[in-house]
């Protein structure tokens, strides 16, 4: 008899190629499939991710102001002189609100971190810590100059009488913004003292502080008696005035 040979047949080795073929074609598609998902996933996560952080950077971004509030008035010591030292707040944004008033400004980033800043009661009052933890520049702004050691921000109602901001002017302040505002702009000026009067909403807000005249007039002084800070530190927060705006 014959022996009966082992071994696969022609026929059994197409079979077995076809199967193979098969199947990796199979796999590779089940493969592509899940790739492909897996791209749109990451694609629709990072469009989600970066939507996300383009609105949580802008929510981070307008949450980063310093709020002016302090208890009004506070005073938080007295020296051996019997000057009276206040609470002041350091500003740690260019962005500032002034809470009491629902307003804010932006001033100049070189100032961040020096500037401090209080609310009176009445009005808000901006300064640096060089002057205001030194009682020699306390002294000179209060006494010889007769003002505060800093920019004073004070609000008036539209209705207020202009004869009592500007001399010899008629009707409300709103009148004369209506006559006298500038061509560009939400503010006039009081011819007298130079100062800027801006409207937002229903009032005016002035920063009393070197006007026209006034930092000539002390240069030389404020240079002598104040050598921790310089003469015309009060200038970037008078002109930061005409950033304000309603929060």
């Amino acid at each position: 008899m014959k022996s009966r040979q082992s071994g696969f047949s022609v026929v059994e080795i197409l079979i077995v190629i076809v199967v193979a073929g098969v199947l990796g074609a199979a796999g590779w598609f089940v493969m592509g499939r899940s790739n492909n998902k897996k791209t749109e996933t990451a694609s629709n996560a990072t469009t989600v991710s970066s939507q996300n952080g383009q609105d949580a950077g802008t929510s981070k971004e307008s949450a980063l102001f310093t709020d002016c509030h302090t208890e009004a008035g506070k005073v938080v010591s007295t020296t051996a002189s019997g000057m009276m030292v206040y609470e002041w707040k350091t500003i740690e944004h260019a962005a500032v609100v002034l809470s009491d008033w629902n307003v804010m400004l932006t001033l100049p980033q070189d100032v961040v971190g020096k500037a401090v800043c209080r609310f009176t009661g009445s009005s808000y009052e901006f300064s640096t810590k060089a002057v205001v933890t030194n009682e020699q520049c306390v002294y000179r702004y209060r006494y010889d100059e007769l003002s505060s050691e800093g920019v004073q921000v004070s609000k008036y109602s539209a209705m207020e009488p202009a004869n009592g901001q500007v001399f010899g002017a008629q009707g409300t302040l709103d009148d004369y913004y209506n006559a006298n505002k500038v061509a560009n702009g939400n503010y006039f000026t009081d011819p007298g003292a130079g100062r800027n009067y801006y409207k937002v909403g229903d009032a005016f807000y002035i920063a009393f502080g070197d006007a026209k005249g006034i930092y000539e007039k002390y240069k030389a002084a404020r240079t002598a008696a104040c050598t921790v800070e310089k003469p015309d530190f009060m200038q970037p927060f008078v002109d930061a005035l005409a950033t304000i705006k309603q929060r």
